[in-house]
């Protein structure tokens, strides 16, 4: 199974070399990726299996002479729905006299066809940048999967 961990530098100071060399490591393996996410600027890798890591985290060491904090790693599951399901909720937070209701509707769709992402949300109960907020925020969940 494909697995994924985060992993950084001893030093700070080496965090631009680690990416650099991880960035040459996934040129040459294509079971190797290697990202940074977005919101905890964390280095993320993810490997087939933990000979592997070891193997990468050897490399690193003895060729790009980097030390590295390890986390342990964890599967990367890829879930599908089974059937449709929907949910919402209803936000309110006193004293701001605005209030909310978000929901959310999942559907299954054939094996290999994707996600697809639509709003029934008007342009005017909703500016398009919080909708865009929404698609962005739905997109990352589901980049990160369960792990």
């Amino acid at each position: 199974p494909m697995l994924r961990t985060t992993i950084a530098p001893k030093t700070a100071a080496q965090r631009e070399r680690l990416l650099d060399a991880l960035t040459q490591l996934a040129d040459t393996d294509p079971l190797l990726r290697c990202e940074v996410d977005s919101i905890t600027h964390e280095i993320i890798l993810s490997f087939l299996g933990r000979v592997q890591l070891e193997v990468v985290s050897a490399l690193l060491s003895e060729k790009y002479k980097i030390e590295t904090v390890v986390k342990e790693p964890t599967v990367i599951y890829m879930e599908r729905p089974l059937k449709a399901a929907s949910h919402t909720i209803h936000i309110e937070v006193p004293p701001n006299p605005f209030w909310a209701s978000i929901g959310l509707s999942v559907t299954p769709l054939p094996l290999g066809s994707g996600v697809q992402y639509e709003s029934r949300v008007s342009l005017g109960y909703l500016n398009q940048s919080f909708q865009n907020a929404v698609r962005d925020g739905i997109r990352y969940g589901l980049e990160q999967g369960l792990f």
